[in-house]
């Protein structure tokens, strides 16, 4: 009998497991009252994500990095903080807050309250607002393979029209193509630089100073999160395997999309020149491996809110090759931008950089390095978000 039940379990993607897990979030992990239990006179509610104030600081999101600043810039602005999960649907006192920010549930129904008092509205996005984007990536792979996969990212529908257009402001993280999806929408816009997790400088510059580049060059790196589709890994596949002498790695938690596993499983698992590691941590053996052997990282994605992944890459001293939507920066000294996501001009651009020198390819891995640090340590994404509450009167 047992058996038969763990069986309806798994026929049904684990739904009972799943409905636990987030009854369990909801009950105990949705909601963090006054984290550092501190007495000011300014309360604020942070809605955004709860895992790393029950886990730490860990090096496997950029988002764990930005939360620890967030908390740390609203700390030493003397207010009181709670921080809600953006999922979290539990009930809430807006009266107690002076400030909202962030995203998701907890932000938008402040909207809908009754009796609700005045407070200031900041909406932070972490994404875009291209929400066609993703469908026009499972029309494309219908148009190849002859069906679509389950697109997994949600773009957090639920009171986003709200969010976006009632703030009194938006923050977002990205680059001029991101900020042009939102812009439509609230008038009153600030961009702060993604943060990402920064190896020893001096450590990937021997790297890649060492590196050889002849044999570099035919190896690239696809490394994202969730949505394999909507970050172009899908793209990335039906390139590498029709290019047996060039060698690509795909880092990401790949498997737990059911639907695009088995229908990129061979490429996946059974094509010699294309390597699936699953998920893999930056501080791990294997990851520096993987940057020691690639020159390029390659994300075709359709939509991003500030590329973390990539610039991960890039802080290693890979070179991006990406599309607009990746909402990175690219310049010609330190990158390839593509101006189509179609299986044949990605190829055409993979070949095209076999023909680079190693000089002209080590200039290029340095200044992609030099350009990450700069521009997107935490120090960057600290000042830019302070800079930002300031011109909105939070001091």
């Amino acid at each position: 009998m047992f058996t038969k039940i763990k069986n309806k379990i798994s026929g049904s993607d684990n739904l009972l497991v799943n409905l636990i897990k987030e009854i369990v979030k909801q009950r105990f992990f949705g909601f963090y009252k006054n984290i550092y239990k501190t007495n000011y006179h300014r309360n604020v509610l942070i809605s955004y994500i709860t895992s790393p104030i029950r886990r730490g600081l860990l090096k496997i999101h950029s988002n764990f990095l930005e939360m620890h600043i967030i908390l740390e810039v609203f700390r030493s602005l003397k207010f009181n903080i709670d921080v809600a999960d953006y999922t979290y649907e539990g009930k809430i006192d807006y009266n107690k807050y002076d400030l909202i920010f962030g995203f998701g549930s907890p932000f938008g129904k402040y909207f809908w309250s009754k009796n609700k008092k005045s407070l200031i509205t900041i909406c932070y996005l972490t994404g875009s607002m291209a929400l066609f984007n993703q469908m026009e990536r499972n029309r494309y792979l219908k148009e190849r393979k002859g069906q679509n996969v389950i697109p997994r990212r949600n773009y957090y529908c639920k009171y986003l029209q709200e969010s976006i257009s009632m703030s009194d402001a938006i923050i977002i993280t990205g680059n001029e193509w991101t900020e042009s999806t939102v812009k439509p929408y609230n008038s009153k816009i600030f961009r702060v630089r993604l943060p990402v997790f920064l190896p020893n400088k001096e450590e990937i510059t021997k790297i890649i100073q060492e590196k050889d580049f002849e044999k570099a060059k035919r190896n690239f790196l696809w490394f994202g999160s969730s949505g394999a589709l909507h970050k172009g890994l899908d793209l990335c596949l039906d390139v590498f395997a029709n290019k047996e002498n060039l060698f690509l790695h795909v880092c990401g938690p790949v498997d737990k999309e059911s639907d695009f596993f088995e229908l990129y499983k061979k490429e996946l698992t059974a094509t010699k020149n294309i390597k699936y590691h699953g998920f893999v941590n930056i501080d791990s053996a294997l990851f520096r491996n993987i940057i020691h052997s690639c020159a390029f990282s390659i994300f075709p994605s359709c939509s991003e809110g500030g590329g973390g992944s990539l610039l991960t890459c890039m802080a290693y001293g890979l070179i991006p090759i990406a599309t607009k939507e990746a909402s990175v920066n690219i310049e010609p000294d330190y990158g390839i931008l593509l101006n189509s996501y179609r299986v044949e001009y990605i190829s055409d651009v993979v070949m095209q950089l076999t023909n680079f020198s190693s000089d002209k390819l080590l200039s290029m891995s340095l200044e992609a390095m030099e350009y990450t640090h700069k521009n997107h340590n935490a120090e960057a994404f600290r000042n830019d978000l302070i800079n930002a509450l300031n011109q909105l009167g939070v001091k």
